[in-house]
């Protein structure tokens, strides 16, 4: 993986030799609305791609589709599935399901049938909404998967991921909390969510041994360029 215009960096692994690079993708928009939590929970499981989400889905797959890809791993939600299916087929590689790195379980306790309005009562909801906007921690989600759990099943999936594409380049297809969850361990940062991953945008780490290397952080351009597919 070393290109011979670039100067040797360990520190950062630029110019090594043996170095690993997880290509992570969020899902390409899913077909639900905007106004998530109006729905009921149930409409929130496993929605599919949209159209829009479908389009996302191929420019992702022609961006990385320009370098040698080894392997192609998804989560196993229909939406991370689609989009992965999408970069497969551009780069020449089978699409992996790897269990454990979906998106953060989200009022999963909650009746399915029900809004988490309605389950919560007004008082309880504004007050969910409140503590989120503040604290950006999955704590103040209610009725919804433990904050470690998550992070431990998202770190441990993509940890294994790297480690069975040793010196390789190898796109992971998760979501928006995920990407959080294995960026933010990185960079040990104090927010669940620090940014917002957008539809379809690329984030890179560069790993060799025990170190571990954030490249870049929610690529966009070629969600701008030609069409505007950019939503989040």
């Amino acid at each position: 993986m070393t290109e011979p215009h670039l100067r040797v960096d360990p520190t950062m692994l630029v110019g090594v030799t043996g170095v690993t690079e997880l290509v992570l993708v969020r899902h390409g928009k899913q077909a639900v609305s905007d106004e998530f939590l109006d729905l009921p929970v149930d409409e929130l499981l496993d929605p599919p791609l949209s159209d829009l989400g479908r389009r996302q889905a191929e420019a992702v797959a022609r961006v990385l589709a320009r370098d040698a890809v080894d392997a192609v791993c998804c989560s196993t939600t229909a939406r991370a599935r689609e989009t992965a299916e999408a970069i497969g087929a551009s780069v020449g590689a089978t699409v992996r399901v790897v269990e454990g790195i979906e998106e953060f379980g989200m009022f999963r306790d909650l009746p399915p049938d029900k809004t988490a309005r309605q389950a919560l009562g007004d008082v309880q909801f504004a007050g969910f909404q409140h503590l989120w906007s503040r604290t950006r921690q999955w704590r103040a989600w209610p009725a919804s998967e433990p904050v470690d759990e998550f992070l431990d099943r998202v770190i441990a999936g993509i940890e294994g991921v790297a480690a069975l594409h040793r010196s390789q380049r190898v796109v992971v297809v998760s979501h928006g909390a995920s990407i959080n969850a294995y960026l933010g361990d990185i960079l040990g940062t104090r927010d669940d969510m620090f940014f917002t991953p957008a539809h379809a945008s690329i984030s890179r780490v560069l790993i060799k041994h025990d170190r571990r290397v954030v490249s870049t952080v929610n690529e966009l351009q070629h969600l701008r360029d030609p069409h505007d597919l950019l939503t989040f």
